[in-house]
């Protein structure tokens, strides 16, 4: 980056940040939220092909993710357990030699599927879970970010469309997340695809789907601590393979937002410098929020925050995992995925954590062009790439990116951050007493 681009970054950062929580303050949860669930044109160079995957008769899933996250902490309430439904699942693939304007051909989605199949350069597949703070976005909305990921890996993309909260809170989404990879290692009935092993399976996401992707991991590694190793799925029995990797972008590694990077990196963010605009007094009702029966968060129990499926940061036993890769800004954020880098890392797990000064939550997508950017895709791509075709190698690393484009390499992962998870976690539980039930009437918090 030039000098006078890095001159101008604060202030391109600050006007991200008033702007988006203008927006946030002032919109109802239903406003925001139908801005971006939308569904949109399919054109330019992707494939996209669209299935709906019912519930199998045995909800096995479901039963298991429940079983864990109350063996692992606060169980889940009766009238907050989601209801077992089917997922809607989107396959994403580059489509080449076609412009940006180019229309969807007039195809069947098993052909879209084949086609999209045909034009992968590697055998695997990427199952990519989306952010959007828990209660924004859909496929739609990432479409072109799969569809460059396939192109620079050669490989497909399969996304989960996401119960939302508040109207689906914790674990909806992350059983949706569940069925998913459970439909690529025992394909069902209606999908298009054959089964995946968890060998050629890479599990990504940015944001809160980064939070999914990481819940989706503790969930597996404790069944499996646990000799639940297969199970029946789709009248089959499967082998529960944990994926070959996990490549984590802006990761959100804990909910209730008070470890010491929220405050420290402020300046080089966009969210709130403490609560959410969500539960302030004042904030705008609708139909959705507050939540009935109101509770503090909008994706779910106030206590539940400091969970360890819910905050990852908090998961004690990370032993078995594997391969993770990180890549973050210098965010608000970042301290519980560090956290959860350097539990891994202790723990045997191969870790790489990259992090570029300066640079806002997500800014490979928000700020296209920039060198921060064009460099995270670069090495995002390639690390998926070699998760699959097994060239990792076996270096742990954390690797900090300067303004001007300088890495600087460190092997000793433990000096990450100064924090250690019994730290952050009795921050994170304290922090999670924050959040009292949101009524929407003016109160003190």
């Amino acid at each position: 980056m030039d000098e006078k681009a890095r001159y101008e970054l604060p202030a391109i950062i600050a006007k991200m940040r008033e702007v988006g929580l203008t927006a946030a303050a002032n919109m109802t949860v239903t406003a925001q939220q139908n801005s971006t669930v939308g569904e949109s044109p399919i054109k330019g160079p992707m494939w996209v092909s669209k299935f709906h995957l019912s519930a199998p008769e045995n909800d096995i899933v479901q039963e298991l993710a429940l079983r864990v996250i109350d063996e692992l902490g606060n169980p889940i309430k009766t009238n907050s357990q989601p209801a077992s439904v089917g997922i809607d699942v989107e396959w994403v693939g580059y489509r080449s030699n076609v412009d940006s304007n180019a229309p969807e051909p007039p195809l069947s989605e098993l052909e879209n599927y084949h086609n999209l199949m045909g034009e992968a350069k590697n055998k695997g597949v990427v199952i990519y879970v989306y952010g959007g703070a828990f209660y924004l976005n859909a496929p739609a909305r990432y479409r072109k970010i799969t569809a460059r990921l396939s192109k620079m890996t050669g490989l497909p993309c399969m996304m989960v469309r996401q119960r939302l909260a508040p109207q689906h809170p914790f674990p909806a989404a992350l059983i949706d997340v569940f069925r998913g990879y459970m439909s690529l290692l025992s394909p069902h009935p209606s999908a298009p695809n054959s089964a995946f092993p968890g060998s050629s399976i890479v599990l990504a996401g940015d944001s809160s789907g980064a939070n999914l992707a990481l819940g989706l991991l503790q969930i597996l590694l404790t069944l499996r601590r646990k000799g639940i190793t297969s199970l029946e799925y789709h009248g089959r029995k499967v082998t529960l393979d944990l994926p070959a990797g996990l490549t984590l972008l802006s990761a959100v590694g804990e909910l209730t937002n008070t470890l010491p990077s929220y405050k420290h990196n402020a300046s080089h963010d966009v969210f709130p410098r403490d609560l959410t605009p969500t539960v302030l007094p004042g904030f705008p009702v609708c139909a959705i929020w507050p939540s009935k029966p109101p509770r503090g968060n909008i994706y779910c129990e106030g206590p539940v925050l400091a969970h360890p499926i819910a905050s990852p940061a908090c998961a004690e036993d990370w032993t078995g995992s594997p391969f993770m890769w990180f890549s973050s800004g210098q965010e608000q954020i970042v301290d519980g995925a560090k956290v959860i880098a350097k539990t891994a890392f202790s723990q045997g797990v191969q870790v790489v954590f990259r992090e570029y000064e300066g640079m806002p939550h997500t800014f490979m997508w928000h700020l296209p062009g920039t060198p921060q950017s064009e460099d995270c895709w670069k090495a995002w791509a390639e690390a998926c790439r070699s998760i699959i075709m097994g060239t990792i190698g076996s270096t742990s690393e954390k690797v900090f990116i300067d303004l001007q484009g300088t890495e600087a390499h460190d092997e000793n992962i433990k000096q990450l951050t100064s924090l250690t998870r019994e730290e952050a976690s009795e921050i994170i539980k304290q922090g999670a007493k924050r959040y009292k039930p949101f009524t929407g009437k003016y109160s003190s918090l």
